[in-house]
């Protein structure tokens, strides 16, 4: 009978923790900027109020509308534009940043806009897009986001992130140190 032997390789468990705390910060920060370019930017308070908090949380609607952008008017002259550049990587990114993971625990990031109207900004009721209005963004651009539609998607998202963390050197270099009592165990049991 096969005897049971456990084996433990020095630094796995801590490189394991570092991947995945690296892939979900640069994620979480990454749907954001997605978030803040796809999504509509008149006087830039809704695209600058995505937050991101640590755990399972709620992210409550606290931030009014400045008064004076009622830019109903679409030859209104846009007071400030998105940033420069031709995709999301130009965005400013979560107000306050991402929250460092720690520890071993389950990561979880919750993520949202402290806007009050930002129900009517995400098409989530309606009242944002209409014809006679400038509108910065197509109409229902968060749920097609969500669900994956067009070029730019959460699926997408998940997808590059991963692969550019999976690249950084730390990551991609891991060194289990000395492996020789582990190859020493691995010997002892095959005999």
């Amino acid at each position: 009978m096969a005897r049971r032997t456990t084996y433990k390789i020095p630094g796995l468990q801590t490189w394991v923790e570092n991947i995945k705390n690296e892939v979900s910060q640069e994620t979480a920060r990454e749907i954001v900027k997605d978030l803040q370019w796809l999504g509509p930017w008149y006087s830039g308070d809704f695209g600058n109020n995505w937050v991101v908090k640590s755990g399972i949380t709620t992210i409550g609607a606290t931030k009014d509308r400045r008064p004076g952008f009622e830019l109903s008017v679409p030859s209104a002259r846009l007071p400030n534009s998105k940033p420069a550049g031709s995709n999301s990587s130009a965005m400013p990114g979560p107000a306050g940043g991402v929250p460092r993971p720690k520890g071993r625990k389950s990561i979880n990031y919750t993520i949202g806009n402290r806007m009050k109207y930002r129900n009517i900004a995400m098409d989530l009721v309606p009242g944002r897009f209409d014809k006679n209005k400038r509108n910065t963004a197509i109409q229902d651009w968060y749920i097609l986001y969500a669900e994956g539609s067009g070029g730019v998607s959460l699926r997408r998202r998940l997808e590059v992130s991963t692969n550019r963390v999976a690249n950084l050197p730390k990551i991609k270099g891991f060194n289990g140190g000395n492996l020789g009592n582990v190859r020493r165990q691995l010997g002892d049991a095959l005999e």
